[in-house]
């Protein structure tokens, strides 16, 4: 910005503190620039890491339905098949025991994931899956 006006040999005490105003100016503009440079790319982190735990939670939400569980839009996950009775045999109320154990581990990954965890989220339900089946 000063460059031209130095160039140019503008002289004298108004110049001379034009001169000191006008640098002032850049080095806020440099110093504004660096600002937005930074937060664009704090941005793009944001956006790339919220479009990873997007899919992520949209795969455990998919292998939990392919497990035979239900996930609402809210996130709630239910076990459709019913429970075993009173007089069922103890492998059909194992089984049982196994899917609400593997369904409140789809809960916890569905819910209680932070966003940075979500690689972590992922490997959890996957564990859970391999187990199941």
């Amino acid at each position: 910005m000063t460059g031209p006006l130095h160039a140019g040999g503008w002289q004298g005490t108004d110049s001379h503190y034009a001169f000191l105003k006008m640098e002032d100016s850049e080095t806020q503009l440099g110093t504004a620039q660096s600002d937005v440079t930074s937060i664009a790319t704090i941005l793009d982190t944001v956006h790339t890491e919220m479009r990873s735990a997007q899919d992520q939670l949209r795969q455990s939400v998919r292998t939990a339905e392919t497990d035979g569980f239900t996930v609402d839009d809210d996130g709630k996950v239910t076990d459709p098949r019913p429970c075993p009775t009173g007089n069922a045999d103890e492998e059909a109320q194992e089984d049982h025991a196994v899917r609400v154990a593997v369904m409140e581990g789809y809960k916890n990954c569905l819910f209680s994931t932070p966003v940075g965890a979500g690689v972590a989220a992922a490997y959890e339900c996957e564990i859970l899956r391999t187990s199941f089946t």
